[in-house]
């Protein structure tokens, strides 16, 4: 069977030349197809050197034809403009079109403006259709420039789910962000309305459905001690939970990711933001969890594909979202165990009030503690002392006190976590789960 591909400006008289030359072949011969890409005058251009560059071929006009080899597969055989066609057609088939100037002209004015109708019925349709309004923050990052792949691709949100990815950071990161958008845009993905950069805060997470916040320091405790650190994460977190208040939908579901203070950004994010909803709001520990089945993979000689359930307690460098975000929208799969950051409610003998990884299971965009998990003593101290680290975070970064204090430290550093208590001997509660709506 010969397919031909026909590609050419929607206002060329040749192309509607070689376009009634196939459409003949079509109608009149049994194993003869023909598939036509019309192009708006405006897009032409660059479309042709796109798919020259592509296929390492040379053609510098409309239209533009080639062969697909359907039989042995790889890229089309190029047969050249629409000469080469009238020639190709004679040879094989001895078919001649002959055809008037000025029905050519007619016939391409007719082309155009059918391609306008069709264009504007798709601009219509899409105007419909509300895409998922994606922001991430810190977007300079590298993980960013991985992230987008994956969340363009259509296997977190879903095949039928058009997203709108916005890229938010400082000014002088403005051409990185301009590189990563030309970079997104060349890949094409079908599910991607829209990519942009932006560098005005004020005008950061605008219906934001979801928002990603990868914001990371540069520690050097030898310059700064931690607490500086600390106390500057918690500013940062301040400004994005008021414009999240402000600008985002009611709904929206925040993810801290990154490589320091995951678990504090995810806790500042809910103290300065009281309007998001806690449940909304969640740390991801994926990059830690999938280095530990690595390891444990490799202990045990077999693959990491089938090491399962391993858990990331206490406190988060994560790396990757893209995983929990599926989870968060379709489910995990059945007997899985996910590790996510989330507000603890006394679960496992951790005090209520910070975000600390624990073992969780998504369903129906909820997602759940799994309390029902023992635990022996040695790993009960290894909670207690992360527990305690990240409740000092939490104080030096309310201004509570000024300086973090180690473990087992007398001093009293707030009433509401002593009367808490860091662990109780006896505790039995309740696995929790918060809905949210899809």
């Amino acid at each position: 069977m010969a397919k031909l591909v026909l590609a050419g400006k929607a206002n060329c008289p040749y192309y509607a030349k070689a376009e009634l030359l196939a459409d003949y072949l079509q109608a009149n011969l049994p194993h003869f197809r023909v598939h036509k890409i019309t192009q708006h005058p405006d897009k032409w251009e660059q479309w042709l050197r796109n798919i020259c560059e592509t296929n390492g071929w040379k053609h510098s006009r409309s239209p533009i034809i080639w062969r697909e080899l359907l039989d042995r597969g790889g890229k089309g055989l190029l047969l050249g403009g629409v000469n080469d066609f009238l020639e190709y057609a004679q040879h094989y088939y001895g078919v001649t079109l002959m055809t008037l100037s000025d029905e050519m002209l007619a016939i391409a004015e007719e082309n155009l403006q059918a391609h306008i109708e069709i264009e504007k019925e798709e601009e219509e349709i899409k105007s419909l259709i509300k895409p998922l309004q994606i922001w991430i923050t810190s977007a300079s990052v590298p993980i960013c420039y991985q992230l987008i792949p994956l969340l363009a691709n259509g296997e977190v949100f879903g095949m039928t789910t058009e997203i709108s990815i916005h890229l938010l950071d400082t000014d002088q990161f403005k051409e990185v962000l301009c590189g990563i958008v030309m970079e997104a845009e060349d890949m094409a993905f079908p599910l991607l309305r829209s990519i942009s950069e932006h560098t005005e805060i004020d005008k950061a997470f605008i219906q934001a459905d979801v928002v990603i916040v990868l914001d990371d320091v540069l520690l050097n405790c030898e310059v700064q001690p931690l607490e500086y650190y600390v106390r500057e994460v918690s500013e940062i977190c301040q400004v994005y939970a008021h414009l999240i208040e402000k600008n985002a939908k009611s709904e929206v579901r925040v993810i801290s990711s990154g490589k320091t203070f995951v678990n504090l950004k995810a806790m500042m994010m809910m103290t300065y933001g009281p309007s998001i909803k806690p449940e909304n709001v969640i740390a991801v520990a994926t990059s830690l969890e999938s280095a530990a089945k690595a390891t444990l993979a490799r202990k045990l000689n077999m693959n990491a594909a089938g090491v399962k359930d391993v858990i990331v307690w206490g406190m988060l460098h994560a790396h990757a979202v893209a995983t929990v975000l599926r989870y968060w929208y379709h489910g995990s799969p059945p007997g899985e165990i996910v590790s996510v950051g989330v507000l603890t409610a006394g679960q496992f003998c951790v005090p209520e009030g910070i975000v600390f990884s624990m073992p969780a299971r998504f369903q129906n965009g909820n997602w759940e503690v799994m309390t029902e998990l023992e635990i022996n003593e040695m790993t009960q101290e290894v909670l207690d002392r992360l527990a305690h680290d990240l409740i000092q975070e939490k104080l030096v970064a309310l201004k509570e006190i000024r300086e973090m204090l180690p473990y087992g430290a007398d001093k009293i550093t707030s009433k509401e976590y002593l009367q808490q208590g860091i662990c109780c001997e006896q505790c039995s509660f309740k696995s929790r789960t918060f809905r949210t709506v899809s």
